[in-house]
């Protein structure tokens, strides 16, 4: 819960205590570890579980694997991808493919990843295209992501989401032509994206936020908040989200924050509940 939670040193205090730290206790610390960026820790500690002699398993694999992926440790994690199926002789699974994607992808070396893919990919998988895609769209492979949204296209063509993602592709490469196309054929199949949502629930009662909605009854007393004297305190509490908050408050930062789902919910948590009480919110 802690490591989930960034609270890793905490997460780390509670593993020192146990007194038989066994397979479970090391995938979940280094599993936390990576899951906040922190890859070199998470490599260090995976190297002290070594010298346990405990045999890792499949789930310890996807740890350090994800932990790579997360910090951009490429050659580190390719070599224990190396180390799991040869030494080890463990199958890979959907999850570790997906990561040794993600790896590859992440690291701006998307041809190779995509080599991987068809390689150890029999069957299509789309959310492992989609992670193709977005490595393409950052890394501006056009002549690539034109062929993996085609993949994906064919795979759920009924899926608005897909359409979305493909036309965010497009956009981020100045590809407004695709754009247009994207969305014409969103409208002629009668898809649509549906909004994001966020919820939080405080003494027994959960209340539901969706994007631009304000039928809250304390929405404008949650945006006032949040734009008055607490925007320092919020830059800091929500510094992973997309969307950007400025120090410079004008009608544009404004309308974000009354779209910003996940916004609201944190500061109606603040506002009724009082700050330094953990919450955990839930959206898409």
């Amino acid at each position: 819960m802690y490591s989930k939670c960034g609270d890793l040193d905490t997460a780390q205090k509670c593993f020192d205590t146990i007194l038989e730290q066994d397979l479970v206790s090391w995938s979940t610390i280094i599993a936390g570890y990576g899951s906040h960026g922190k890859g070199k820790t998470a490599l260090r500690m995976y190297s002290e579980f070594l010298q346990t002699g405990i045999k890792p398993n499949h789930v310890m694999f996807l740890s350090v694997l994800s932990a790579c992926s997360h910090d951009g440790l490429v050659n580190e994690g390719l070599s224990i991808f190396h180390f799991m199926t040869e030494d080890y002789a463990i199958e890979p699974k959907l999850e570790h493919r997906a990561c040794i994607v993600d790896l590859l992808s992440r690291a701006g070396r998307v041809e190779e990843a995509y080599n991987f893919y068809k390689r150890m990919f029999p069957d299509p998988m789309i959310d492992v295209l989609g992670i193709l895609l977005d490595g393409c769209r950052t890394n501006g492979n056009m002549e690539l992501g034109d062929i993996i949204a085609r993949d994906i296209l064919m795979l759920k063509p009924a899926s608005a989401g897909n359409y979305v993602q493909l036309a965010h592709g497009y956009a981020s490469m100045n590809r407004w032509d695709g754009v247009g196309e994207v969305w014409t054929q969103m409208r002629s199949l009668g898809l649509k994206k549906i909004p994001g949502w966020s919820y939080i629930e405080l003494h027994g009662t959960i209340a539901t936020f969706f994007t631009s909605h304000s039928s809250h009854p304390q929405f404008e007393e949650i945006v006032l908040q949040v734009i008055g004297n607490n925007l320092q305190y919020a830059l800091h509490s929500w510094a992973s989200v997309q969307t950007r908050l400025y120090m410079g408050i004008g009608k544009k930062d404004v309308l974000n924050l009354k779209k910003h789902v996940g916004m609201k919910g944190m500061w109606l948590g603040d506002t009724l509940n009082g700050r330094g009480t953990l919450r955990i919110f839930t959206g898409n």
